[in-house]
């Protein structure tokens, strides 16, 4: 049977670490390899990392001295004996089927990553779908998955996907980074041969209120414009794709720019902060302007390339 590695970053989250384990355990398929990769939690996170590999003799755990997700995902795949590699964050779980129905379409059809969907769950409000919950399997070159990728047809999360771990050989997670995974996904999709998709909501992904990636920070929204940009500009300079193809790829990335880029600038404090708002503020004139976007990310591009000082002035940050 193949064994099946899944890497659990653990940065305090003892309130929910026995759940996200348990779920995990409760797997159908039996031949996994659970990493707890905890990293410099403060709470009782690392004790009850070991009580847990006292009751489950799969689990093994990683203690770092640095809190950093891609850290802990990258230490977590060298640490790995397993052929697929699967990701989980510590306060999030999974439905009990999932690996073993993502792994039998990977052997079944010889592919080198399968994605899966995600329901988002709320402590304040009702679950939100993201993606159609069909059932519909797609089984494509991996070149191909990579557009559905860039178009938000499949997620960007790593949580959802199952890889064979020779794809990770020379890739890894950008570390001190947030958005670390959309700036990984698409990278592993270039280097994939063969990928699929099933459209099923099996990973369950809780949206805590007061958690690190919620709350306000410029750090945040920096990670997912550099994530952003790199998609960009790899799209633009790619020789895989029509000129028609490359406006059509670029446009949800280019989306997720303005939007956080909106937002950097309004929580811009610093001399450094501004300056970097005012590198990738040329970074987007230098683009083109025919990218269909929606018109309220329209409207941002044309406040941030025509009218900036108005622009910050909204802001309520003089720019200098």
């Amino acid at each position: 049977m193949h064994k099946i590695s899944i890497i659990v970053p653990v940065h305090n989250t003892e309130k929910y670490l026995r759940k996200c384990v348990a779920s995990i355990q409760a797997q159908t398929y039996k031949n996994l390899e659970i990493i707890l990769v905890e990293n410099a939690s403060t709470d009782n996170s690392l004790a009850l990392c070991h009580e847990l590999a006292k009751e489950d003799d799969r689990i093994n755990v990683i203690h770092l001295d640095v809190g950093d997700p891609s850290i802990a995902r990258n230490e977590g795949i060298k640490a790995s004996t397993g052929e697929f590699l699967g990701f989980i964050d510590s306060d999030d779980t999974i439905e009990p089927n999932m690996y073993e129905e993502m792994l039998a379409l990977a052997t079944k059809e010889g592919l080198d990553i399968v994605f899966c969907d995600f329901v988002k769950k709320y402590d304040y409000r009702s679950d939100r779908y993201v993606f159609e919950n069909s059932g519909k399997i797609t089984v494509a070159p991996a070149k191909e998955i990579l557009k559905l990728n860039f178009k938000d047809k499949i997620t960007q999360s790593q949580c959802t996907l199952l890889s064979r771990k020779e794809i990770f050989s020379d890739i890894h997670f950008p570390e001190n980074r947030f958005y670390e995974d959309t700036a990984t996904t698409w990278k592993l999709l270039l280097k994939a041969q063969k990928a699929g998709h099933i459209a099923r909501p099996f990973y369950h992904y809780y949206r805590h209120s007061g958690s690190i990636v919620h709350t306000p920070s410029f750090k945040i929204h920096h990670g997912h414009i550099l994530a952003d940009i790199e998609r960009i500009d790899y799209i633009n300079t790619s020789k895989e794709f029509t000129n028609q193809e490359k406006q059509e790829l670029c446009i949800k990335p280019l989306e997720g720019f303005y939007r956080h880029f909106r937002k950097m600038v309004a929580l811009a404090k610093s001399k450094k902060e501004k300056e970097i708002c005012i590198k990738y503020r040329e970074w987007s004139r230098a683009l083109s302007g025919e990218y269909k976007l929606r018109r309220k990310f329209s409207r941002i591009r044309n406040m941030t390339n025509n009218y900036w000082n108005l622009f910050w002035m909204l802001n309520r940050i003089k720019p200098f």
